[in-house]
Parts: structure tokens; C-alpha cells; sequence
């Protein structure tokens, strides 16, 4: 008999097989034809194809191949494997051997995590769909405001989140997406064994990813919930009012909602977390009144235009998000200096999107952000030369910034050059991970020598830009910290960077109509070189002086 440490053993290796040895297609039919038997393969036409459907819903997992191929070796009738696929897609746990076989053995792995902290982490991940790449950001962000990550501050809520995505990919719960740092995924059968496992407990979480599964479980049933996940391009949501005196976190993304009925959100009086964030037909937002517990809220990738002055109510808030609202005209003024929790402010322009100039969106937005005593991370976009006069003035702001836009439109702003060229040459920058700069009349950004955290640097169509360090400003003694976590440097326009540097984590450099830039500011000796892609045109790229980095390497660029 297996004792309870040799059965942890067999779930923790099977939970790296997932990982590490999940077949490919044909190594998996051919596993599951073994199993299922050529008899039964042959005894009607139909089920070969039904077969190979079936063995692509196991996921290449040796283990579900197994079990499901030997439960079905006896089953010859091509409405049984249609039973059999429609419910590996809807609802894997009411496949019998899946529940007794797979999911009681992969189980093991879950029910030794260290405390109530890590499941709970584990299964919020299931509300996420198939194959998702999840941005380890945001995952953290919706643990802590859900109230997972215990009070704590924001910066040692993202520590304590890392541990804990680090635990879950030690256990091989969690898996690395790729050579991305930044993102994790879920085996499918393992969200599969969550969302089961979270069925048997009183924190049950909904997953809905069409709109007929919604009519089909009922509305009803959302009395139960705690977390609800709705999140594709046929949910069109619903005409009732659904009760939910439970819910804890409400997603609703990437669907087709245009607006939500008056009363949706009456009984949702606990609810912590709700993101509305990629329905781009959502114009407007439901009464905000009974939200009066509300932590979290994204609206990213929507069209709404206003957040009325009733957001001012939402006084627990911590994060609001506010990415790419490329129709948002302005908040209600007032609205956020009253939101006196918030600890996390973004608003800056996504992949497809375009932030336009709104006089809210300068001197007032700053303003008010600066008066939060609790804030601790703010994206923002600057327009205007005052704005970013008014955000060089505030050391509160700088020390806050993640992500900084600076669009500054030229023309009747240029006799302020003298004065805004050394605008962003000083300052504390402890904080920013992605600094972008168009159309601004700054001649350096010596700043940067400073922002240890920076990760991303585009700058493009600054006439006044001649290079990013200055030689004085840099020094051998500074080489060791200045951009350590450097990962990618985009230009346009731009003359010179700096002198050569060290960049031990640079991934990729981006030039488009740089033909002064000839010189690439990078140590020949650094073991580094040999991952980093520089994209740029041809004729660019013959121009460049410094090619022993490719001699070492035996790498070579790429172009576009």
C-alpha cells in the first residue's frame, strides 16, 4: 500500500511531467490508441476522428492519456465519445476517472502547499482561461486586494506575491511561459483540478467562458460564489439580477458587454475585485453606490467616458486602472483626492491604443495624486511642458512613477527649450520600470543614471535629444548599478546613447532612422551580448562601427 509520502512523491513528479514531458500530438494518440485498443478504434467509422479529439482534450499529459484511453476501450458507439469530449471541455471533474485517477493524484501536490495562503493563490489562478499567460503583476495585485496578500504595503505584498509564485513553480503548480520572468501559465489540467477542488469548497469559483454555460448552470446558482470569472466574445451577460452576497472578485473581460442592468451590482456588497478591463463595447459604468467594500478596480481597454463624481464614495479602493481609455474625457474633479486608500493609479496607452490631451489629464491629475498620503505607485502620461514642470517639482511623484509618458507636443512650447531641456536631468526615479518619451524638448536624460529598476526605454522625435547619459554625468564607479535590469532600449531619431556600459540584462535594442547613431554603447567583453537581438534597417545597420560583439558571439542581428 502506498504510503502518504510515496503518493506526494508520485503527484510532485507527475506535476512535473506537465511541465517537462507532456507529449506531443503524435506521441499522445499513439499512447491513447495503445490504451483505447484497434478493436474499438474500428468498430465504427466516426471514432477514429472522435478519438484523436479526445486525446488532444488530455493535453499531452501521459497520465490523463491513460486513464481516459482505458476508460473508454470499451465504449464503441460515437455518441458515447461525443459525451465523453463535450464533458472534457465543460466539466472535466464529472468524468469519473478523472476525478478517482488524475485529480486525487495531482492533489497531493496541492494538499502539501505550506499553508491556506498558497491554495488560495493556486486556485484564483483557475479563473484565468486555457492556456492564458498570466502577467505575475497583475496576479499579485488581485491577491492583494482580495485581501489573500495580508495589509500589508504594497511593495511587500509584491515580495511576499513573487514568494509565493515561486513556491507554486517549485511544486510545479505554476509554469514559466517561455524565457519571460514576467509571466506564468497553468497546465490546463491542472486548472482543470482547481476549479474541481474549488467546487468542493465553500469559496466556490464560476468560470464562464460563453454565454451558454451561463444559461445553462442559471443565475441562480451565483448565490454561491465568491469568485465569478466571465471572460469571452459571446458573453453578453444577462437580464436578471443575479445575488451574490458572497463575491468577493468579479471578472468580466473580453466579452461583448455594452452596460450593466441598474441593479447588477445590489447584493454585491463584499466584492473586493472587479475588472472590466478589454470590453471595448462598454461606454458607461453601473452604479457604483453598493461597491462600498471595492479594493480593485481595472478598467483598461474600455470605452468609457467618464468616471462620475459617485467613484468618489469607492474610499477603500487601492488600485485603479485605467490603461488605454482612449475615450475617458476626464474624471469628475474631486474624484480622486477623495479615494484616500488608493495605493496604485495607471493610466497610460496600451499596445492599440492612442491617450489623447484632455485638460484634466496634466496639472490636476497631479494635483490630486499628489495629495494621497497612501499612494505608492502611480502610470502616468504628462501632455503638456507644465505638467512635466509640475511632476519634476514633486519628489513624491518621481519616487512613486512606474511607468512615465511624456508627449509633448512642439511648436509654441519651443521658447521654453532652454528651461525644459534639463527638465528630467535630475531627480529620484527608484521606482520606474518604463519610461517613454515622444515629442519632448528634453537634451538628455541623466536622470536615468539613477532609476535602478528601469526595464524599458523608448524615446522617439526629441529634436533636442543627442544622447541619453551624457559622458559627465556617467562614471566607471556608477557602471556596476546604472541599468542592471535593463531589458530593452527603443529609439527614433536619436543621435547616441552613451558611452560603452555594461547591460548585463539586455534583450533586445530597436533603431528606426537613427543614421547618426553609429556606435552601439556596448561592452565587447560582456557574456551578455550573445542574447541580445538589435532590430533596425540594413542600410543602418552597414553603417555601424562597432561589430566585434557578433565576432565574439557568433550571433548575428535581425532586421526589419
Amino acid at each position: 500500500m502506498e504510503t502518504k509520502r510515496d503518493e506526494h512523491g508520485r503527484a510532485t513528479e507527475i506535476c512535473r511531467s506537465l511541465e517537462e514531458k507532456c507529449l506531443p500530438f503524435e506521441e499522445s494518440f499513439e499512447l491513447f490508441r495503445q490504451c483505447v485498443k484497434e478493436e474499438v478504434l474500428n468498430s465504427h467509422p466516426e471514432i477514429p476522428e472522435l478519438a484523436k479529439t479526445v486525446a488532444k482534450e488530455c493535453k499531452g499529459l501521459p497520465l490523463a492519456l491513460i486513464t481516459i484511453g482505458r476508460a473508454m476501450s470499451n465504449r464503441r458507439k460515437p455518441e458515447e465519445w461525443r459525451y465523453a469530449i463535450n464533458t472534457l471541455r465543460s466539466q472535466p471533474s464529472e468524468f469519473a476517472v478523472m476525478e478517482s485517477h488524475v485529480f486525487r493524484v495531482l492533489r497531493f501536490s496541492y494538499d502539501s502547499l505550506r499553508d491556506d495562503k498558497h491554495k488560495s493563490c493556486f486556485l484564483y489562478c483557475s479563473m484565468f482561461p486555457e492556456d492564458h499567460m498570466i502577467r505575475k503583476d497583475e496576479i499579485i495585485e488581485l491577491w492583494i486586494a482580495e485581501g489573500i496578500l495580508h495589509d500589508i504595503g504594497l511593495e511587500d505584498a509584491r515580495y511576499a506575491g513573487e514568494f509565493i509564485i515561486g513556491s507554486l513553480k517549485n511544486a510545479c503548480l505554476l509554469e514559466k511561459v517561455g524565457d519571460s520572468d514576467d509571466y506564468v501559465k497553468m497546465h490546463d489540467v491542472l486548472r482543470d483540478m482547481a476549479l474541481w477542488l474549488a467546487s468542493e469548497k465553500e469559496n466556490k469559483i464560476f468560470v464562464f467562458e460563453n454565454q451558454e454555460s451561463i444559461k445553462k448552470h442559471g443565475i441562480a446558482t451565483w448565490k454561491e460564489a465568491v469568485r465569478i470569472s466571465l471572460w469571452g466574445g459571446s458573453v453578453k451577460l444577462f437580464r436578471e439580477t443575479p445575488f451574490c452576497p458572497r463575491l468577493l472578485t468579479f471578472l468580466v473581460r473580453q466579452t461583448a458587454v455594452e452596460t450593466f442592468p441598474s441593479s447588477c451590482f445590489q447584493s454585491m456588497h463584499a466584492m473586493k475585485v472587479l475588472d472590466l478591463s478589454k470590453n471595448l463595447c462598454l461606454t458607461r459604468l453601473p452604479a457604483m453606490l453598493e461597491m462600498i467594500n471595492l479594493q480593485y478596480l481595472n478598467l483598461s481597454d474600455t470605452n468609457i467616458q467618464e468616471l462620475p463624481i459617485v467613484a468618489s464614495s469607492l474610499t477603500k479602493l487601492r488600485f485603479l486602472l485605467l490603461d488605454g481609455t482612449t475615450d475617458l474625457k476626464a474624471i469628475s474633479e474631486g474624484v480622486l483626492s477623495s479615494l484616500s486608500s488608493l495605493q496604485l493609479f495607471s493610466r497610460v496607452p496600451t499596445r492599440n491604443s492612442q491617450l489623447n490631451f484632455q485638460p484634466f489629464w496634466n496639472t490636476t491629475l497631479l494635483r490630486e495624486l499628489e495629495c494621497l498620503e497612501e499612494i505608492e505607485e502611480i502610470s502616468v502620461t504628462l501632455f503638456t511642458v507644465d505638467a512635466v514642470f509640475q511632476f519634476k517639482s514633486s519628489p513624491k511623484l518621481q519616487s512613486c512613477v512606474k511607468r512615465l509618458v511624456i508627449k509633448c507636443k512642439q511648436g509654441k512650447e519651443l521658447h521654453l527649450a532652454e528651461t525644459s531641456s534639463s527638465v528630467l536631468s535630475m531627480g529620484c526615479f527608484d521606482n520606474l520600470h518604463d519610461l517613454c518619451i515622444k515629442m519632448c524638448l528634453v537634451k538628455d536624460l541623466a536622470c536615468l543614471r539613477y532609476a535602478a529598476m528601469l526595464r524599458f526605454v523608448f524615446a522617439a522625435d526629441c529634436p533636442l535629444l543627442e544622447e541619453i547619459i551624457p559622458y559627465e554625468f556617467s562614471s566607471s564607479s556608477e557602471d556596476s548599478t546604472m541599468f542592471k535590469n535593463l531589458k530593452q532600449l527603443n529609439f527614433r531619431n536619436l543621435k547616441s546613447i552613451c558611452r560603452v556600459m555594461h547591460f548585463p540584462s539586455l534583450e533586445r535594442i530597436h533603431a528606426v532612422r537613427c543614421p547618426s547613431l553609429t556606435n552601439l554603447p556596448l561592452d565587447p567583453l560582456s557574456e551578455n551580448n550573445s542574447r541580445i537581438l538589435i532590430f533596425g534597417r540594413r542600410e543602418w545597420w552597414d553603417k555601424l562601427e562597432f561589430l566585434l560583439i557578433f565576432v565574439h558571439s557568433n550571433s548575428f542581428p535581425s532586421f526589419q
